[in-house]
């Protein structure tokens, strides 16, 4: 029986074969959590308004018409025009027919065409106010960036997602392992209860030895209860991104990572780079979104006190019918100014404009610090984890030979049942914290490829 007793603290709990991997969780999460649909849902709303705004350049057909019913004059008249916005220098190519008939008052004397009417082609430039920008531009660019920016949303809200869901099964699997160790122990205990009463009541041992154990098992039986409340908390917070409670099967040769499928291990040669990925980190391409959306805004505000410069070209051609056509086309060249007066609202606009784009600077740069501050203590924290539990193990080791030795001397007599239960509680906790050490170098590793936003990057 003593043999069996430290057999299993030295077996120390084997790592058991998962049921769940982490990319397969990563998988769960990204096809199945409602929290990340949502963020998708947002971003094709917001692609929806890309294509809005670029409807603002297709082309349109415009219908004008206009009948005498009745009175002196009888003139009727119909024009058609295909118009086509152009992005450059917010300009208009038109394209137009126009045909009249009847008797036209001489106010309205330009309607007038021959029998088989007048071909027309009309260009309009804008030369000051709206030649780099206006609101239809400017709604196109803010809609893209905005795009940008959910997108980039979208990519923090998966990240947060995995993060959460990742420690979800990590605290519940460390959970499980230390309810395992401590019942086993308990098992243990129980077991050796009904020897120790039997030697008890047989007179082999004084009455205090069955109190002392029994003691020691009301202690355990304790942690177990301590135990199964904390496996309860883990199992609920996991079913929020995993819905059953995963199965474990036991395995004596695989290490934790090969188990879980660990992507995440951070290598000395990966530590070297990884400042270098910032630049595409989601929360950084967000408030550069942001930026350029706000940059946006203020070339449009300062567009917005320019004075009107228009210029305005149209050819037209009669085309004649049953009697000769005129035999020149006609040009007209067109050109509108206007001078805004009182702009003071319109400044007021484009200086808190500005003032927000600043700002918004300031928080890029400001979350490209905290970025590297935090890449770098993870990476620190990385080694030090690693340090703590190959001391861990260490510990655990000497815990085990000890409660070995305890174990063969109480067997020959030499040892009492009180140091015995020193060197099993001793060994319990050696290995809950070798328990803890190798969880802790895993929760790290997590930290640090959440902090890169690499955590769906499998």
């Amino acid at each position: 029986m003593q043999k069996f007793i430290a057999g299993v603290l030295l077996s120390a709990l084997a790592n058991p074969a998962l049921a769940l991997t982490i990319p397969e969780l990563v998988t769960h999460i990204v096809a199945t959590h409602p929290s990340y649909l949502a963020a998708t849902e947002r971003t094709l709303a917001v692609k929806s308004e890309v294509v809005e705004a670029e409807a603002q350049f297709d082309p349109r057909v415009e219908q004008q018409s206009l009948a005498r019913t009745s009175g002196y004059y009888d003139g009727r008249y119909a024009e058609q025009q295909i118009i086509s916005p152009i992005r450059p220098m917010n300009g208009e190519v038109s394209l137009g027919y126009r045909i009249s008939d009847g008797r036209f008052p001489i106010y309205e004397d330009r309607f007038n065409t021959l029998n088989d009417g007048e071909i027309s082609f009309g260009l309009k430039l804008a030369l000051l106010k709206d030649r780099d920008i206006d609101s239809r531009r400017a709604k196109l660019e803010t809609a893209s960036l905005r795009y940008s920016e959910v997108s980039s949303e979208q990519d923090v809200t998966l990240n947060a997602l995995i993060y959460q869901g990742i420690t979800s099964y990590l605290d519940w699997l460390k959970a499980d392992q230390k309810r395992t160790v401590i019942e086993d122990l308990l098992l243990l205990t129980e077991d050796r209860l009904a020897g120790v009463t039997s030697r008890v009541q047989s007179g082999d041992l004084a009455a205090v030895a069955l109190s002392e154990l029994e003691t020691t098992l009301l202690q355990r039986q304790l942690l177990l209860i301590d135990a199964d409340r904390e496996l309860a908390v883990k199992a609920e917070n996991l079913r929020f991104f995993w819905p059953q409670t995963p199965s474990l099967r036991p395995s004596e040769n695989a290490t934790l990572r090969t188990l879980l499928g660990w992507p995440y291990r951070m290598t000395s040669q990966r530590a070297a780079t990884v400042l270098d990925e910032l630049e595409s980190h989601p929360e950084l391409r967000k408030i550069t979104a942001k930026i350029d959306q706000t940059a946006t805004n203020e070339e449009l505000a300062k567009n917005q006190v320019l004075p009107e410069l228009d210029l305005e070209f149209k050819v037209s051609k009669d085309i004649g019918g049953k009697v000769n056509p005129l035999s020149e086309g006609d040009a007209v060249v067109g050109l509108n100014f206007s001078m805004p007066i009182g702009q003071r609202a319109a400044r007021a606009r484009q200086q808190t404009i500005s003032a927000n784009l600043r700002s918004l600077e300031l928080e890029k740069s400001a979350i490209e610090l905290a970025l590297k501050r935090d890449i770098q203590a993870g990476i620190e924290s990385i080694a030090l984890a690693n340090n703590a539990f190959t001391t861990s193990q260490r510990m655990e080791q000497v815990a085990r030979e000890l409660l070995r030795q305890e174990t063969k001397r109480f067997e020959e007599g030499i040892s009492d049942q009180f140091l015995l239960i020193n060197r099993e509680s001793a060994a319990l906790e050696a290995r809950l914290s070798a328990i803890e050490a190798e969880f802790a170098v895993l929760h790290q590793e997590l930290f640090l490829a959440g902090t890169l936003a690499r955590l769906s990057a499998l």
